[in-house]
Order: C-alpha cells, then structure tokens, then sequence
C-alpha cells in the first residue's frame, strides 16, 4: 500500500528566516526523516515555503536557516493535511 502524503506550509513574513528548514518525526518515537534542523523546505512564492511528507510524521520543529541552534518554533503536532504555520496552525488556501 502506498503511504498517503501530507504537505505542511510555514507563512515566514513573520520569521524572516533565511532558509526555512521542517525537522518531521513520528509522534511517541525517535524516528524522523533526518537529524535536527531538518529538510530544507520549498519556496513556493513570495514568503510561503512547503514540505511533504509521508502522512505519518505529524510532529515538526521549524527553524531560521539549517543552524543547530535556529529553532522558530517548539515542538508542533501537525494538525491536518495542506496545514500552514505563522505562529498558529491554520489551513492554506494557496
């Protein structure tokens, strides 16, 4: 069976992060798809930027710009599919 894919959007007006980066995990355990800071995410216009993943990672950090010690946020449990951060969860309408 194919693993269902969810896509998460940061606004970054807010941050102004230079390179925004998602670091994903699997709630209750260690497994993530990469170390901390994460995946570089895509710009997809102006200050939106997006990443997929597969459905079931659903908790994220965001962070500045692929630094260890360049966090926008805390831990975060992904809301919903097509779900876009600024501060608060709300859903993209891209």
């Amino acid at each position: 069976m194919t693993p269902t894919n969810r896509t998460i959007y940061l606004d970054n007006s807010k941050f102004n992060a230079s390179d925004p980066h998602i670091y994903v995990w699997k709630k209750g355990t260690k497994e993530s798809l990469s170390g901390f800071p994460g995946s570089a995410m895509t710009k997809v216009s102006g200050n939106i930027y997006s990443f997929t993943c597969a459905e079931e990672y659903d908790c994220c950090i965001f962070s500045k710009d692929g630094g260890s010690n360049s966090k926008l946020s805390g831990d975060l449990d992904i809301p919903y599919n097509d779900a876009i951060y600024d501060g608060s969860w709300s859903t993209y309408g891209g």
